[in-house]
């Protein structure tokens, strides 16, 4: 994987609407524990488009990137 944060090989326009929050994100994929999903981040499997108040500070998933995920079954 490149420097992008996410696995998009063309950029896209994501719009306000596409945009979600780690709870969303754990209810997609089935994910039970806060720590899990931040280890998937740091990890790298699951892509995010930006970390808000800098390190430590919620992060911002694209809705589309994480259905994807979901779709191949990857938690």
């Amino acid at each position: 994987m490149s420097d992008s944060k996410t696995p998009d090989s063309q950029p896209r326009l994501v719009t306000p609407a596409d945009l979600i929050g780690g709870a969303e994100v754990m209810r997609l994929l089935g994910i039970q524990h806060r720590s899990t999903l931040a280890r998937r981040i740091e990890s790298g499997k699951i892509p995010y488009l930006a970390q808000l108040d800098g390190p430590g500070g919620p992060y911002v998933f694209d809705r589309q990137d994480i259905l994807a995920l979901a779709a191949r079954g990857a938690q």
